[in-house]
């Protein structure tokens, strides 16, 4: 398993090093999310994979499975080819501003 979620690690790291043409602002500026969302994005890109992986990383801390939906304001979308959009976004938990990733599809425009 261990090395299923490094191969893929791999996969998604080299992805987004390689190509110049991923970085795309065409998303939504603001909204709310709900569902996956992942500390950074070659995280959430495994673990959309696996779902032994997806489990062991959200009881680490490191991708949280959101039930209600949480304001959030964009920072950035790129393309994943083959797998999607993603968007980095900054949202406020606890009085504590976090940064995350999460499917762009997953956001929801204010």
């Amino acid at each position: 398993m261990k090395i299923e979620f490094c191969l893929l690690l791999c996969i998604a790291i080299s992805g987004v090093a390689c190509s110049d043409s991923l970085n795309s602002m065409d998303g939504p500026k603001s909204g709310t999310v709900s569902g996956l969302v992942c500390n950074d994005l070659p995280t959430l890109a495994a673990v959309s994979e696996v779902p032994a992986i997806r489990n062991s990383l959200i009881s680490e801390g490191k991708c949280s499975n959101l039930t209600r939906r949480a304001g959030v304001k964009v920072l950035r979308t790129v393309m994943m080819p083959g797998d999607g959009k993603y968007s980095q976004f900054e949202t406020t938990v606890g009085g504590n501003t976090k940064k995350l990733w999460a499917r762009t599809s997953y956001i929801r425009e204010a």
